[in-house]
């Protein structure tokens, strides 16, 4: 992948920066899969305090955002 440039536009986005933008998507959704395929219910619940977020919540929240994200350059 390469750099893009982030400068603002008054419209909508190229078709160049929704490619961009759904590659890293997919690279970052891939990257998250693998980063907690191992792990079992007791380490996916665990909240390393009370009141903070357990690694499933995190994974649930990344997975709604990039979501929102996706649908919104398509």
């Amino acid at each position: 992948m390469r750099p893009i440039d982030y400068a603002l536009t008054d419209g909508p986005v190229t078709a160049e920066q929704r490619a961009y933008a759904v590659d890293v998507l997919r690279s970052t959704r891939d990257a998250l899969h693998q980063s907690v395929a191992g792990l079992n219910d007791a380490q996916l619940a665990y909240r390393p305090a009370p009141g903070q977020w357990s690694i499933a919540e995190n994974v649930e929240h990344i997975v709604l955002v990039e979501e929102g994200i996706f649908t919104a350059l398509n």
